[in-house]
């Protein structure tokens, strides 16, 4: 399985065992005062990318979409929704223009207390033209009394993952090719020694399942 860390030890984990980890070095005694939910998400369908985060029962989807875009996906405004027990959660201005009132939709401003329970599986989607889908688990709701940052925080996360380059063999730095229909990878060294490719193309790799889409990073 992928190897991450934790973000408050920065114990090495493997995805598998960070939950085990979590419970004993982030998550705290059980308290009384704030419902909390522990969700794990991963990228789809490569599933090379991952997380764990804490949202408190108060926040709402856009909480939670705001969170995503920031550490993972935002690039050029695009639109997203949850997908969630067969509803659609996105801005109602947007669902009315897209869907035409065909599907069932809610408000995303939505509170999180409201639809999540612990076994909950469920989908998001980033850009709705070359999308980013990610899939997520309630692992588990309870009660702390830990105060919070923010309505929710990152716990662990995947380390980078590498790809070689396409000349040397080394640790690959950018992508070109990702309106073709093969890519390539490169380090900065051999994409600059490139003449046939137009370094416009290409797209830094960074720690997030949008890499290689749209204009992420630049």
């Amino acid at each position: 399985m992928t190897d991450g860390v934790c973000i408050n030890c920065d114990t090495a984990l493997t995805e598998r065992k960070a939950y085990g980890h979590l419970k004993k070095c982030t998550l705290g005694k059980p308290g009384r005062k704030h419902k909390r939910f522990i969700l794990h998400i991963r990228d789809l369908p490569y599933k090379e990318y991952w997380i764990y985060v804490k949202v408190d029962a108060a926040a709402t989807l856009v909480d939670l979409d705001f969170f995503l875009r920031d550490i993972w996906l935002y690039c050029c405004g695009h639109l997203s929704q949850y997908i969630i027990n067969g509803i659609n959660y996105l801005q109602p201005e947007d669902a009315i223009e897209i869907f035409r009132f065909r599907y069932q939709w809610e408000d995303i401003d939505t509170p999180v207390r409201d639809i999540f329970y612990k076994g909950l599986k469920f989908t998001y989607e980033y850009d709705f033209g070359t999308p980013t889908t990610l899939a997520l688990t309630v692992r588990d709701e309870y009660l702390d009394d830990i105060p919070m940052s923010g309505p929710v925080e990152l716990l662990a996360r995947n380390n980078k993952p590498e790809y070689a380059c396409t000349i040397c063999g080394g640790i690959a730095d950018i992508v070109y090719g990702i309106h073709e229909s093969i890519e390539r990878f490169y380090c900065n060294r051999c994409g600059d020694k490139q003449k046939e490719v137009d370094l416009e193309l290409c797209l830094p790799l960074l720690n997030s399942p949008r890499s290689g889409e749209c204009g992420f990073g630049t």
